[in-house]
């Protein structure tokens, strides 16, 4: 168990370099036109036009950033012995973070702009809103390791690994952003500075990984019934 939570921690390591190097040149990926940005005088067209070309590139960004975090995880934590099952839950892993990665982003903008959602207090907000964003992400993560393990009959508490996961990633960001990393405002929904992206990416994908690793050390570990015979027990003289 130690050595698999060292390999996750390891592969932590390369996915967030990697993805976060991704996103420092490509990100934005849909550029508004150059009058919108560069206009002193915006105008709310122009406005709109921005926040469109934001949302677009958000949308973007979480569905690259969702679809390899389960995509990544089957293929890391998937124990099945035919490699064909861990390449459907790979690929099932890869659109199925796509989508719910996008979903994250789309919802981190509702969240935005939804008066209910306003708090006092910023981690609190952070946290709050990250672990709704994720928590599609964490399920499927959970279900691309349940297909690359041929465990589908325990997707429920893989899935609940997941999500345990992504509550656990959601308060250390909350907590540790802008605390050890550059401080930065709250309502950028893929955070603006690198160091920000580290920590997000990071804690997503080893607090993910180990729960759902630990959710199927827990399902391997229970007895498969019972299968001793009964002692009769002697007759009273």
């Amino acid at each position: 168990m130690p050595r698999k939570i060292l390999f996750v921690l390891i592969a932590t390591a390369l996915f967030t370099a990697s993805l976060t190097g991704l996103l420092h040149y490509t990100y934005p990926f849909v550029l508004a036109s150059e009058e919108a940005r560069k206009s002193i005088a915006v105008t709310p067209e122009q406005q709109a036009e921005l926040a469109s070309a934001t949302l677009a590139s958000d949308l973007i960004a979480f569905a690259i950033f969702g679809g390899s975090l389960c995509a990544t995880l089957a293929l890391l934590l998937g124990t099945a012995s035919q490699g064909a099952a861990k390449g459907i839950g790979a690929a099932a892993g890869l659109g199925l973070g796509a989508i719910t990665g996008a979903a994250a982003a789309w919802l981190g903008h509702w969240i935005e702009l939804n008066p209910a959602f306003e708090m006092s207090d910023p981690m609190v907000y952070i946290v709050v809103r990250w672990v709704l964003m994720l928590a599609a992400v964490g399920i499927a993560a959970g279900f691309a390791v349940a297909l690359a393990s041929n465990k589908l009959s325990n997707i429920v508490n893989i899935a609940i690994g997941g999500l345990l996961g992504v509550a656990a990633s959601a308060i250390t960001y909350g907590l540790l952003s802008g605390v050890i990393t550059t401080p930065e405002g709250r309502h950028k929904i893929l955070p603006f500075h690198d160091t920000n992206r580290v920590m997000l990416f990071a804690s997503a994908f080893a607090f993910v990984g180990i729960g759902i690793l630990l959710q199927l050390r827990t399902e391997a570990a229970k007895p498969k019934g019972d299968t001793s015979e009964a002692v009769p027990t002697p007759a009273a003289n």
